[in-house]
């Protein structure tokens, strides 16, 4: 008797169960497309021969990142530190360090444009698209050699 009880049971539940399984089939979760102009094109991530990081503007937002040194904790492999005498960006452990003799190694472009020196980075982040990070050295793409790599941050179009 108590198993044909339990059998009930368990055949009015095979629908919901079913009803769950078809139901999380269809809200899967999709991998979204990350589309960068890291090669002054808009390609898939997966389609750029650079190591690239991106990180969206709605990332930044939600994340609360606001300037460069609260995105090192998000993308691998960049270090930033602000000194008295100046700024040191790394990317993957290069970098030109505080002397200002010296050409800055990690690039930083900001809508195409190039920055000269570190201490412009200091400004916090209004209204960006995305960030891409860009590993390795960028000579042809920006127009200046990068040795260490390339920052290039792009504002968000108006709308």
């Amino acid at each position: 008797m108590k198993n044909k009880q339990r059998f009930r049971h368990g055949v009015a539940l095979l629908p919901l169960v079913a009803g769950i399984a078809a139901g999380s089939v269809q809200g899967a979760a999709v991998l979204e497309e990350v589309i960068v102009t890291a090669t002054l094109r808009a390609e898939s991530l997966q389609d750029v021969p650079v190591s690239v990081n991106a990180v969206s503007g709605e990332k930044l937002m939600e994340a609360g990142i606001d300037k460069i040194e609260d995105l090192q904790a998000y993308v691998p492999n960049l270090t930033m530190s602000e000194t008295g005498i100046g700024t040191n960006i790394y990317v993957r452990g290069i970098g030109s360090g505080i002397n200002q003799g010296f050409e800055q190694s990690v690039g930083m472009y900001f809508d195409g444009v190039s920055y000269g020196r570190a201490q412009l980075s200091r400004a916090p982040f209004l209204d960006l698209a995305r960030v891409e990070v860009l590993r390795g050295p960028q000579n042809i793409l920006f127009g200046k050699n990068s040795v260490a790599g390339a920052l290039s941050l792009h504002s968000q179009r108006p709308g």
